[in-house]
């Protein structure tokens, strides 16, 4: 006598659900792992980012110190000026 039977049985399902939780908690960790790394690549992108900007702002500066144009009588910057009023 042949049981022709068609589904699962609980036990079957009980470990089916447990091997996918695992497998999604892999996987979710994974993802938080990539979410993380990501986030600290952004910000030395970003520290990276502004430190060049300083330094080409830096490199402006210094190549234009002292620069003056030719026929004109050089006058310091007001924020410079030492010179007592009056």
């Amino acid at each position: 006598m042949r049981l022709n039977i068609k589904g699962l049985t609980l036990v079957e399902l009980m470990i089916a659900m447990a091997v996918s939780l695992v497998v999604f908690g892999l996987i979710y960790q994974a993802y938080q792992a990539q979410q993380r790394a990501r986030t600290r690549e952004q910000l030395v992108v970003d520290m990276q980012q502004n430190a060049r900007s300083a330094l080409a702002f830096m490199r402006r500066e210094l190549r234009m110190a002292g620069y003056q144009q030719p026929g004109t009588i050089y006058t310091p910057p007001h924020y410079l000026d030492l010179t007592m009023p009056g």
